[in-house]
């Protein structure tokens, strides 16, 4: 397969030589209609000198004199011959050499048409005039004269050769030059390859360098660049999340192994029972940090898809509400529902559910006790509503309020006083940017709130 470089200079050369090869048809053709127009000119004028002494010997009333008449210069014209013809085609006078010419053509020429021909004499080609003269306002006659083209050739041939060599060389020099200019312009590009070649996950902090010059090869090596940058912090990211996602597993599991120990060495049955429930605890928290973690694996595939349907919000808010009321109780918290009207939107049942529930789940485990939360329904315009979910708890510090929706992020104050996996307000981001919605949040001591914006329809 030919590399770029190559077919720049093949593309390069082709054109520049068809340009040449065309500059050389046109320039070959031009001196050969300027070679023959110079001829033609020769020969009518060695035509008229003949004829005026045609006419001058005639008016002497004595015959035409072949001699004084081959006297006649013909200035530039190389073998020069002529002939004199009766109307009929007959010669009169002249080189028999010439070839006869049938009575039509003769007629032709006798009607004021004077013409010019190519015709060989012997191994020669040659260049004729044929011209009607007139005698005594009378006697007609076809004047015929002619001149060997083999100069003219040999001029044509030396400029063919030319050509022949001119086009090669200038051919070689195209190339060649081609080359020099494309493999400068692929220095940088080689430059990148090779660094490139170089990057692995390793080694991502490796970047590009960047050519002074302002063009398209500039522009590659920012955009790839500004790609290994993505994949650092991608890297970055994903060793972070595996990291995150061990210490998360590790703490249920090493808290299942340590009652499950405990149990087997307790001959009491209310403790054996503790640990156990101790136990099922962790593994209900294992339970839902694996289902967590497979939701963000399938939408890190894309592999989570919407499943569209028409959905009742405001129901949808209330079922949401019945099912954490228990959690509610329990933290002596109430939760308070602002719906201004039923709204039904186009959208995926299960993931907006899943939106309403973390935040609602959230603003009840974070907000601590004795506590009132808010849920709100409000459209948006024509096009969009707003979920809005915020209680009267501490609030989140200003440090971690940009992190929150970050996988495995939890505030270092929070860790060792509420479970929680720090997955839940990313998968409800992932969720709501699926519905092409945003979801934002502020905070301040004494109260919290989350915007989830949603369209009415999805396109």
């Amino acid at each position: 397969m030919l590399s770029i470089k190559l077919k720049i200079v093949l593309a390069y050369t082709v054109v520049f030589g068809m340009l040449l090869s065309l500059f050389a048809y046109i320039i070959y053709q031009s001196t050969e209609k300027v070679e023959l127009t110079r001829l033609d000119t020769n020969l009518k004028t060695y035509s008229i000198l003949l004829q005026s002494e045609f006419e001058e010997q005639s008016q002497q009333e004595k015959a035409f004199n072949y001699l004084e008449l081959k006297a006649i210069p013909a200035d530039g014209l190389k073998r020069s011959r002529f002939q004199l013809l009766d109307n009929n085609g007959k010669i009169i006078l002249g080189d028999t050499i010439l070839t006869n010419l049938n009575s039509a053509i003769v007629k032709t020429i006798l009607d004021g048409h004077d013409k010019y021909e190519e015709i060989r004499i012997g191994k020669h080609h040659a260049r004729i005039y044929l011209g009607v003269v007139e005698i005594n306002e009378k006697l007609n006659y076809v004047l015929v004269v002619s001149s060997s083209l083999e100069e003219v050739r040999e001029d044509l041939e030396r400029l063919l050769v030319i050509f022949l060599f001119v086009i090669p060389v200038g051919l070689l020099l195209a190339g060649f030059s081609a080359f020099l200019i494309a493999k400068r312009a692929f220095r940088p590009i080689n430059k990148m390859i090779k660094t490139a070649n170089e990057i692995s996950a390793r080694s991502l902090d490796k970047r590009l360098d960047v050519p002074e010059t302002n063009d398209e090869v500039k522009a590659l090596s920012v955009t790839l660049n500004s790609m290994v940058d993505r994949l650092d912090k991608t890297f970055k990211s994903h060793r972070q999340f595996i990291a995150d996602a061990s210490h998360e597993i590790r703490t249920p599991l090493t808290i299942i192994q340590a009652e499950l120990e405990l149990s087997l060495k307790n001959k009491n049955a209310l403790n054996t029972t503790k640990s156990i429930n101790t136990a099922l605890s962790e593994i209900n928290n294992l339970n839902r940090l694996s289902n967590s973690l497979l939701i963000l694996a399938k939408i890190d595939a894309s592999k989570n898809r919407l499943i569209l349907s028409q959905v009742r919000i405001d129901e949808l808010i209330l079922e949401c509400v019945q099912s954490l009321n228990s959690l509610a109780v329990s933290h002596n918290n109430k939760i308070n529902i602002s719906v201004d009207e039923a709204i039904e939107i186009k959208a995926d049942l299960e993931k907006v559910k899943s939106i309403v529930f973390n935040l609602l789940e959230n603003a009840l485990k974070y907000s601590g006790t004795n506590k009132q939360i808010k849920i709100e329904l409000k459209k948006q315009g024509a096009k969009k509503i707003d979920i809005i979910v915020s209680d009267n708890g501490s609030g989140i510090s200003e440090n971690d309020v940009p992190h929150i929706f970050e996988r495995f992020y939890r505030s270092s104050d929070l860790r060792s006083t509420v479970d929680g996996n720090g997955l839940g307000l990313a998968i409800v981001k992932e969720f709501v940017e699926m519905h092409s919605g945003k979801i934002t949040a502020s905070s301040k001591p004494g109260n919290t709130t989350f915007v989830v914006t949603l369209p009415l329809e999805q396109r």
